[in-house]
């Protein structure tokens, strides 16, 4: 292969985004097959609970009870929009950054996909210490979370190494 021949990249990029994406949509899938039917919280340590929630909202719930409706359908195309963002993103992105991208676009589109078939985002991880509880979040949510963390790491300057998905 020449040095000149990307094709390893895209094919990695792709994999890693579909990835994310079937890793965010069959742990949803199992945690409401797990929760749903019988008990609604597994405690799994003293601070992280499994417990099945549907954010009809956006982030965090918020607006979770006005017009939900108009709320999916506007999600919905700001989702798509930050993925669009992302592969933008990605298509001029650094080689540090590129998994930054591509995690941020698996994870919106996993949230996405849930979404637009539930008109609700499937979480299920519950940090809490006493009676503080985070808002319950995915794997999506993980994934946005280390890519857009790993991207601002690398624009501090924090992460200068190739990515192995050059």
């Amino acid at each position: 292969m020449s040095s000149t021949n990307r094709w390893p990249g895209p094919f990695l990029y792709l994999l890693l985004v579909a990835l994310t994406i079937t890793l965010d949509l069959a742990s949803k899938s199992a945690m409401v097959w797990l929760l749903e039917g019988g008990a609604r919280t597994i405690t799994l340590l003293p601070w992280l609970d499994l417990r099945l929630a549907y954010n009809r909202g956006i982030s965090f719930s918020l607006f979770e009870a006005e017009h939900a409706g108009h709320v999916t359908t506007l999600v919905v195309i700001a989702s798509l929009a930050a993925i669009g963002f992302a592969i933008v993103g990605l298509l001029a992105a650094a080689s540090s950054e590129r998994v930054s991208y591509l995690l941020i676009s698996g994870g919106a589109a996993g949230n996405v996909i849930d979404r637009a078939a539930n008109h609700a985002v499937t979480d299920f991880i519950s940090f809490h210490v006493g009676q503080w509880h985070w808002p319950s979040f995915n794997i999506a949510d993980v994934a946005i979370t280390l890519g857009v963390a790993t991207l601002l790491g690398s624009s501090f300057g924090l992460f200068q190494r190739k990515s192995p998905l050059n």
